[in-house]
Parts: structure tokens; C-alpha cells; sequence
């Protein structure tokens, strides 16, 4: 029988969005390690912040630290079971563990009320990533997560391609950037192919795209919101 237990868990966008459930298991736990926290204070004298320590790293580091303790807590950006990558790293290699994946909120959560609240969404949603191979389909909305990726003059060119071959050169998308640890507010930004390769530098850190379909073009250029 597996005797250590690791509770996956997040925080949200940010620190107020930690639920009852999240805070309870911090509480019971014998120790907590988070890559996205970096202040001390925030839970407790129990937190150790591992920073940018790359994942084989945190997870020597998990394997240390059950030699020691039973009960340990693991506290990520965002929803632990949504594009977190470091959630299936520690899944695949931590065996002797139970592990419990915890619920919170997420990034896809907070867009898809923005874009309600702005009357955005029209139809049936496609969620896709752009670290993958997409494929458009102007028949729906898309929400494409990864925009950063976009960044890359080769995957910028490999999207514009994809884009071009679907859509007409001039169809309006989003790119868009929610409240969290980088931003302050959400911010909206509409575009096209032709002015993406400028656009995409204007979001600093995490994007998404959101590419309305083809009855969906709006007349407005650029949205600042902060809803919060």
C-alpha cells in the first residue's frame, strides 16, 4: 500500500482565487512546494518556493522530501489538470505516490466569461493548443491557447498558412491576455494576419487566441477590460 500522499493544487489567476477545499489540505499537509508562489507569507512557514527550478529538479527534490514527510502539497498556477504540463511530469514519474489532483481555478475560466460578457461567443467552441498541429475550422469559434508560441517567426508563419487557407486575409481575432500574476487587467487585443507579426510582442507573457467564425466580425479595434 502507498503510504505518501501529494495533493496537486492551484491557486487561480491569482491569490484570492484559492478555494476553501485548497486551503484546507494546505492546512493538514506537512509541506508545501509551489513553483508559482514566491512569498513565504502567503500560507504558511511550510512553503518552500521552488522558483523557475526546472521539473526533473522538482521532482528529485518531491522524492527528498518524502524520505521525510507523508503528506505534501504541490501548488501550481492555475487549474493543476489544465494545460499544466508539470502535473503529468509528476503523474508519470512519482509511482509510489498517491496523488490527488485538486481542482481550481483556471485560465480557460476566466476567458470564457470575458468573452460572454462581451457577447463574443456565438456558436459551438473548439479549444485547441498551438503546440500542436490545429486545425482551423471558420464553421466555429476557436480558442487557442499557447498564443506566446506565436513569438517564433516559424510557427507565426507555419499559423498565418494555416490561417490564410480558411479564412480571408482581413478576418478579425483576438488575442488575449486575462487578469492574473503578469497583468493587472484583462486586456483584449483585435488583429489580423497581416498586423499579427507586430501584435503578438504587445502581450508580454501568457496568450490565447480567440478567432470568432466567420459571421462573428466585430467593428471594434482594441479592448481594455478589467472586470475583476
Amino acid at each position: 500500500m502507498k503510504q505518501k500522499t501529494l495533493y496537486i493544487c492551484g491557486f487561480g489567476l491569482y491569490e484570492k482565487q484559492i478555494t476553501l477545499e485548497t486551503i484546507e489540505i494546505i492546512n493538514k499537509s506537512e509541506i508545501v512546494i509551489s513553483p508559482s508562489i514566491y512569498r513565504k507569507s502567503i500560507f504558511s512557514k511550510k512553503l518552500i518556493s521552488v522558483g523557475k527550478l526546472p521539473v526533473e529538479k522538482i521532482i528529485e527534490l518531491l522524492n527528498k522530501l518524502f524520505k521525510r514527510y507523508k503528506t505534501i502539497t504541490f501548488i501550481v498556477y492555475g487549474n493543476p489538470g489544465f494545460l499544466n504540463s508539470i502535473t503529468v511530469d509528476i503523474k508519470r514519474v512519482l509511482k509510489d505516490v498517491n496523488i490527488f489532483i485538486i481542482p481550481a481555478v483556471s485560465s480557460f475560466d476566466c476567458i470564457i466569461n470575458l468573452l460572454e460578457n462581451l457577447n463574443l461567443i456565438k456558436s459551438n467552441l473548439i479549444i485547441s493548443n498551438l503546440n500542436h498541429s490545429i486545425d482551423l475550422n471558420p464553421k466555429y469559434d476557436m480558442l487557442l491557447f499557447s498564443g506566446e508560441v506565436l513569438k517564433s517567426k516559424e510557427k507565426l508563419e507555419i499559423f498565418k498558412k494555416r490561417f490564410i487557407k480558411k479564412y480571408h486575409k482581413r478576418h478579425y481575432f483576438f488575442i488575449i491576455a486575462v487578469k492574473d500574476y503578469f497583468y493587472n487587467k484583462n486586456y483584449l487585443l483585435k488583429t489580423t494576419v497581416k498586423k499579427l507579426e507586430k501584435d503578438i510582442f504587445k502581450i508580454e507573457e501568457m496568450s490565447t487566441i480567440y478567432i470568432p467564425r466567420i459571421k462573428n466580425e466585430k467593428k471594434r479595434n482594441i479592448y481594455n477590460i478589467d472586470r475583476a
